[in-house]
């Protein structure tokens, strides 16, 4: 398999000298935690019992209902609604996680997925991504009317967002994703330019575990967690000065909605300041194909009640990368089934309403490819058919911020 370096360096190559894309070998890049159960930080403590999953299609209930000043509101009435079209509930739908394996992926050229993600998981990755500026690439996804999103994964490295250089990489990615031309420009080409949803250091609640023992030793998670919420309020002002237009999130993990039963509301009033400088939230919702309850994927209880509590804020919310993947030990099929059961109960308009309701206005898939991986966005099938035609009837006619 090539790497990623190797399938951008042909992108950037190919682009440069014909402004078109060419479809690369897939790359199987998928972040994976292997969560079954909590992720247990003081900053995501749960506040509520447990939910109530209702058999009516969405109807949650529960005991607590804080003001969205504490970051738990789980009122009847959620977020801001965002419906695009009239009584169907629309929305933008995003794919990938390397743009040119999104552009070439089925469920985008079969299915109006308007978004293209890229992942930028570290200081190594911005040379060759700084490369992009060297063709069309990326103004050729924008001319093509499409948004795209840079996902921010640093837990591997959970000291490099606290430095300076951190900033002034995180302003040249913004410029770099914005939409350029090549230096010098012969040929006298024009950049365009598009949405850039850029979801900052996503599954935030695990980068102070991710430090080294001598570290944690001699700081808390409390005085971590202030330096990279500090740092993410910098970011945020870095990526609007670099890219106009750029909107900006803090990414939390879905699974701390989770513990180990669907709860309504989790506390993430340390977070409020870096949500309040954000343009939207965003949530990551991936688990393993076999985790359940009554019989259904949990992310089902996860997605409504996270989007819920993230709507609260009046902010529009993002699922910004889903996945429901192979646990070690799990039986062929398991993905494919687990699916199948998931997308039969969140994909039908009163679903997708009420998510909509919440505040949600954009849901983006991991892409990999292969038997075992997302069979569902990248093989051809009843799983795929079912997803291509919901998103096709339930596409927002823009990609603009809502």
């Amino acid at each position: 398999m090539l790497k990623r370096k190797e399938i951008a360096k042909k992108f950037l190559l190919l682009s440069r000298l014909t402004k078109k894309h060419v479809r690369a070998r897939p790359v199987v890049f998928v972040v994976v935690f292997g969560i079954i159960g909590i992720v247990f930080l003081a900053s995501t403590k749960a506040a509520s019992p447990a939910l109530k999953i209702e058999a009516e299609v969405g109807q949650v209930t529960g005991s607590a209902s804080l003001s969205p000043s504490t970051g738990t509101d789980a009122s009847a009435s959620g977020g801001k609604s965002l419906l695009f079209g009239g009584a169907t509930p629309k929305i933008l739908w995003g794919i990938g996680d390397e743009p040119d394996q999104a552009l070439h992926s089925l469920l985008h050229t079969q299915s109006p997925t308007k978004m293209i993600t890229a992942w930028y998981n570290g200081a190594g990755d911005l040379g060759w991504m700084t490369g992009y500026r060297n063709g069309m690439g990326i103004s050729d996804i924008y001319a093509a009317g499409n948004a795209m999103e840079l996902v921010v994964w640093l837990a591997p490295d959970p000291q490099y967002p606290l430095t300076p250089q951190f900033q002034q990489d995180i302003a040249s990615l913004a410029t770099t994703f914005g939409g350029t031309v090549p230096n010098p420009n012969p040929n006298n080409l024009v950049a365009q330019h598009g949405p850039l949803y850029v979801v900052l250091f996503t599954e935030v609640e695990t980068y102070y575990e991710s430090n080294t023992a001598a570290y944690k030793q001699a700081h808390t998670k409390d005085e971590y967690n202030t330096a990279l919420r500090q740092s993410y309020v910098s970011a945020v002002s870095a990526i609007h000065s670099a890219n106009s237009q750029a909107k900006v999130a803090l990414g939390f993990g879905g699974y701390s909605w989770y513990n180990p039963l669907p709860t309504t509301v989790i506390d993430l009033s340390f977070w409020n300041s870096a949500i309040s400088a954000s343009d939207f939230t965003a949530v990551q919702e991936m688990h393993a194909c076999n985790n359940e309850v009554n019989g259904q994927s949990i992310l089902v209880p996860q997605i409504r009640s996270s989007v819920k509590q993230l709507g609260s804020y009046g902010k529009p919310v993002m699922i910004s990368h889903f996945q429901m993947f192979p646990a070690t030990g799990t039986p062929a099929g398991c993905e494919r089934d687990g699916f199948a059961k998931f997308e039969q109960e969140m994909f039908t308009d009163a679903s997708l309403k009420q998510l909509v309701d919440y505040g949600l206005f954009a849901w983006v898939f991991m892409g990999s490819s292969g038997p075992e991986y997302d069979n569902y966005v990248a093989n051809p099938g009843p799983n795929f058919d079912y997803l291509k035609n919901f998103i096709t009837g339930h596409a927002s006619p823009g990609i603009g911020f809502p």
